[in-house]
């Protein structure tokens, strides 16, 4: 009976330890379509990398901070975009304000965004 009394525990704590504490994305990640009538924020260029060989962009936590900058600059939605220029290549976040602005909803154009 005692064993019961400690396994019982020890399976509360390791079913509460599953469950993650981590914040929700700061912003709503949209498509470019969704957001053409929106105020634009701002552009923030990421990490480039080589597309055709060697290693590719390293993202980390690019993402993440992007969307807390931009969030304080008044952004209310961002998509990101891939850039390429000439054999280098990167990530772009454009950040918009669509305050006021009816969104589309369940909406996804022919390219995938």
């Amino acid at each position: 009976m005692k064993k019961l009394w400690l396994v019982v525990p020890l399976l509360a704590l390791s079913g509460c330890a599953m469950f993650s504490t981590e914040k929700p994305f700061p912003l709503e990640e949209s498509n470019p379509t969704s957001v053409r009538e929106c105020r634009r924020v701002g552009t923030f260029p990421g990490p480039e990398g080589y597309r055709f060989w060697g290693p590719p962009a390293v993202l980390s936590d690019f993402k993440w901070k992007t969307a807390e900058q931009a969030k304080q600059m008044g952004a209310t939605h961002i998509y990101w975009r891939e850039s390429s220029e000439k054999f280098e290549g990167g990530i772009v976040g454009y950040a918009f304000d669509c305050t006021g602005v009816k969104m589309p909803q369940d909406y996804e154009d022919e390219d995938g965004y």
